[in-house]
């Protein structure tokens, strides 16, 4: 089930380059599928895991949308496939990423003398290695 994860969070992450939006559909799908292995398999190690997602859909809240929703919902549904280490992993691997990402934008940006102020990341795009490395090891 693991590489089905993986292969959403490649789909939501191409969505995510796209658009700037994961879709619903995607979302409902892997959280669905998840749901229902986890069902079969015991789902103690997967609930506790669902905090990180939670905390993220805060956190847009309070952002009044500056970090995305589908981040958010995007590790809620991780949460059915990962232990809850896992997904705060994800998460914290994901942040890294994005970190340094932003960091070579901004130093570019700032070189070339643009603005960069309205400069937005997909951040599924940014979970993705870290996703690989989870599934790989």
């Amino acid at each position: 089930m693991r590489w089905f994860w993986l292969i959403c969070l490649s789909a939501g992450a191409l969505e995510d380059i796209k658009c700037r939006a994961v879709s619903g559909k995607l979302l409902a799908v892997c959280g669905l599928a998840g749901m229902a292995a986890a069902w079969s398999g015991g789902l103690g190690t997967h609930v506790p895991g669902l905090s990180a997602g939670m905390a993220v859909l805060a956190v847009s809240g309070l952002t009044r949308g500056a970090v995305g929703a589908g981040d958010g919902l995007f590790l809620l549904a991780s949460a059915w496939y990962l232990t809850a280490a896992e997904v705060w992993l994800f998460l914290a691997g994901g942040l890294v990423v994005s970190w340094v990402w932003s960091a070579a934008v901004i130093l570019k940006k700032i070189f070339a003398g643009n603005n960069f102020r309205k400069i937005t990341l997909p951040f599924l795009v940014c979970l993705w290695p870290v996703g690989v490395w989870i599934v790989a090891r």
